[in-house]
């Protein structure tokens, strides 16, 4: 009877699926396969199917929380453990409220989009080597049509620009609607057509801060772009 009791059981389970809405991040969670796991930030997770109804948990604030294995590393992690930390500029002093001109490979992660109005600027950040992270307000007038990557003036015709395969903009940025979700999503990712040259000495990736805690006020920041705020 028990053995029987317990094949109902079974089956139930995998009929109606895991519910894991009301366990709350950190908790212990049922994975789908029947296995523990632990409810946490998608971007601390490394999953199969984070889209899958069973393995989400009880959401926190703005970031979906699901079930993922408990020794799993987020790819992201992974990934920038392999790649150089870029903790502060090397041009000192630094000057508070002054623009100073960046070597060239100073910040190789540092990207120009590029469009058909020469008199558009707007700076992405190389986050793998097909993809660079920018603000979604670069694209209200016109989409870019090339990135240029490796050197740090505007208009260095030497280094050789790559093609744009597509664009991709948050999708709850909405510029008319001036809402607080909206400046939060400002946010959009570039495709380009080919992968960066891994040999080129003055491109590098970016390691994104993946810690949602609030730098310190004495910590000293880094503002790079293109010489224009519009």
């Amino acid at each position: 009877m028990m053995l029987f009791l317990g094949l109902i059981l079974i089956s139930l389970t995998s009929v109606l699926g895991v519910n894991n809405r009301n366990i709350q991040e950190g908790e212990s969670c049922q994975l789908p396969d029947a296995n523990p796991g632990v409810c946490r930030k998608i971007m601390d997770c490394l999953h199969r199917d984070p889209r899958s109804p069973s393995t989400l948990c009880k959401s926190s604030g703005h970031f979906r929380v699901v079930c993922c294995p408990p020794d799993a590393t987020a790819q992201a992690k992974t990934m920038c453990e392999s790649i150089p930390i870029h903790v502060e500029s090397r041009i000192k002093p630094h000057i508070v409220g002054n623009a100073e001109i960046a070597e060239v490979g100073e910040f190789p992660f540092m990207g120009l989009l590029m469009y058909n109005d020469q008199t558009m600027r707007c700076g992405a950040v190389l986050i793998t080597k097909k993809l660079l992270l920018t603000a979604a307000h670069c694209f209200r007038r016109e989409n870019a049509t090339q990135v240029r990557l490796g050197t740090n003036a505007a208009t260095d015709e030497g280094a050789e620009p790559y093609g744009i395969a597509k664009i991709v903009t948050h999708p709850d940025y909405k510029p008319k609607q001036k809402k607080q979700l909206s400046i939060m999503a400002d946010l959009a990712i570039v495709e380009l057509a080919e992968e960066v040259d891994p040999d080129d000495p003055y491109i590098a990736l970016l390691c994104l801060c993946r810690t949602l805690e609030d730098l310190p006020p004495s910590k000293n920041l880094t503002i790079v772009g293109w010489g224009t705020t519009d």
